[in-house]
């Protein structure tokens, strides 16, 4: 299996340089665009629940700072 790696490497050394760069983009705009925003997400929930029990707030209170730590984070305008 090594040698077979090892010859296909040899013989298409740029189609293997380029599908490891089309995996670093795939990779990384799956990154951007689905894994981070939804950690921003769901760390925005858990801090604006926390707080919101914790001070009685009203559900839209509680839904403006939900807003304002989104917007901090880059995912709201």
């Amino acid at each position: 299996m090594k040698e077979k790696i090892k010859i296909f490497l040899q013989q298409n050394w740029f189609k293997a340089i380029m599908l490891t760069i089309i995996m670093v983009i795939a990779g990384s705009t799956f990154y951007w665009f689905q894994w981070r925003p939804s950690q921003i997400r769901k760390e925005c929930g858990i801090k604006v629940s926390k707080t919101a029990t914790e001070s009685h707030l009203s559900p839209s209170e509680a839904l403006t700072l939900l807003n304002f730590c989104l917007k901090k984070n880059g995912l709201e305008k």
